[in-house]
């Protein structure tokens, strides 16, 4: 068995893990640690759902040496715990963003802080196995990818990998259940009143998962883009629904049919990624506590636009389900296991 710890057990993100936990075969829940919890509260009292499936109490620190920590904490607490965990020997996926950008520079400028582990940066790998399968094997440090990244960069990859479409031409509208606000959000914004039957734009053209959709889709394309990104806080409790538009480079040289058999074969070995029939919508619906990302794909020759519609779990594929897919890849198991 696989020996996992838990740190940060009161959120969205640590319950959904738990979750996935109970019915993995080859990973053992070792030990949770939280700081904000009472030292010995049984996990199924913060989350009753849980009852009578895990009934391991919090700690305030890790006492015991574990295969793998996941670390479901803000982004400077993470970089401490990753320092500490690394010098054990434990390796380390996190959920935060702390690990994900390379440039420390844009990172300090978007999450308005001073990298506090930045020797780490070049060692951590981005976990998106579509991409960096190879290097999750070995890696230490997993850079879990945002949930909104997530599918905009699986929804596109394919089309700046094979350098199809105008990098400096990128618009996305994307919608997220209120989960991603987290639990702790105080906010009224996040009421049901103000949620319910209502849709709202936010942090427009500033969120802070730009940075790294940015690096990755120029890694891929080999040339700086730029994507005017808008999402917005929908009505649902999970879910991400992202319209990418795009514009070719030369539309004389594709069709839909073209296009819609470059992502068959792009992700033809991907057992999370179905890409649908041409012109076939996804939903949210079809996703939701899964690790599936589901891929639609639109092309009008006379408007000279690409539209991919792409949907996923922000919980699960967009969090702990592709942290779940990366632990999997790093101790050799089949990727699927426990998904």
């Amino acid at each position: 068995m696989i020996k996992v710890a838990l740190i940060g057990a009161a959120g969205y993100t640590a319950k959904e893990f738990l979750e996935l936990i109970t019915r993995h075969e080859y990973l053992e829940l070792d030990s949770i640690v939280s700081d904000s919890l009472t030292e010995g509260t049984t996990i199924n009292s913060i989350w009753p759902r849980l009852s009578s499936r895990i009934e391991k109490k919090v700690q305030k620190k890790l006492n015991n040496k574990v295969d793998v920590a996941l670390l479901a904490k803000s982004t400077s607490e993470s970089q401490k715990y990753a320092v500490q965990l690394l010098a054990q020997g434990i390796r380390v996926v996190d959920l935060s963003a702390a690990f994900r950008l390379k440039d420390v520079d844009i990172y300090e400028k978007t999450y308005g802080e001073t990298h506090q582990s930045k020797d780490l940066l070049a060692d951590a790998v981005y976990g998106m196995p579509e991409i960096y399968r190879t290097n999750i094997r070995e890696a230490n440090l997993i850079a879990n990818p945002g949930c909104y990244a997530t599918s905009v960069i699986l929804g596109s990859y394919p089309l700046f990998f094979h350098k199809i479409v105008d990098p400096k031409n990128v618009h996305v509208s994307a919608y997220s259940g209120i989960s991603g606000a987290g639990i702790r959000n105080t906010d009224s914004t996040y009421s049901f009143v103000e949620r319910n039957e209502n849709i709202t734009p936010y942090k427009i053209l500033g969120h802070r998962h730009v940075p790294e959709i940015n690096q990755e889709l120029s890694s891929a394309s080999e040339s700086d883009i730029s994507i005017a990104f808008v999402p917005h806080l929908a009505p649902l409790n999970k879910g991400i629904s992202s319209t990418i538009f795009l514009e070719p480079k030369d539309s004389n040289q594709i069709t839909a049919t073209k296009i819609h058999q470059m992502y068959k074969e792009f992700y033809a070995s991907e057992p999370f990624v179905r890409v649908l029939p041409l012109d076939n919508i996804p939903s949210i619906s079809n996703v939701v506590s899964t690790n599936y990302c589901d891929v639609g794909i639109f092309y009008s020759n006379e408007l000279g636009k690409i539209v991919i519609s792409s949907v996923l779990d922000n919980m699960v594929k967009g969090a702990v389900g592709q942290a779940i897919q990366n632990i999997n890849i790093m101790f050799g198991l089949e990727e699927k296991t426990g998904l």
